[in-house]
């Protein structure tokens, strides 16, 4: 039992440090003056000392997150559910993922058959592969053939 809570207290704060290499392409507690400093590292994860890099601009809604997600102790830190409700995340979520019980099903795949029938299609257009065709063009060649009409 003990170590479930832990792997969860765990999972949250590793959320944050995801989200924040996404956002800012460093890791939130290495000193940038000294970041092969292992010892300091530890440091700064023990204290939640994080900063972000001068002059980069991130939205009011993020920071709130990333100051709910690194705290020091675990449970004042924002729950997963906590970090789902919040208004960064569900900024742009498409309506279907804001319900947690939501399954997405797969899309159906391709037949053996369909996916041949493809690539012989795309091996038909003339021109397919050398530089400069680009997309637009397959599609205005595709789209001119008899059958397309």
């Amino acid at each position: 039992r003990l170590i479930g809570r832990r792997r969860m207290r765990m999972t949250r704060r590793s959320c944050g440090v995801t989200l924040y290499v996404m956002l800012v392409g460093a890791y939130p507690f290495e000193d940038p003056a000294d970041p092969k400093n292992f010892r300091k590292t530890i440091q700064r994860i023990m204290n939640v000392s994080y900063s972000f890099p001068p002059g980069l601009v991130l939205s009011a809604d993020v920071l709130d997150l990333f100051s709910k997600i690194f705290v020091a102790d675990a449970s004042k830190r924002f729950s997963i559910e906590q970090i789902w409700q919040h208004p960064w995340f569900l900024e742009n979520l498409p309506s279907d993922l804001t319900d947690p019980s939501y399954i997405r099903q797969p899309e159906p795949k391709q037949s053996l058959d369909e996916v041949r029938a493809i690539i012989e299609m795309a091996r038909s257009v003339p021109g397919w592969g050398r530089p400069g065709y680009d997309e637009d063009t397959i599609m205005d060649t595709e789209m001119a053939r008899p059958e397309h009409r």
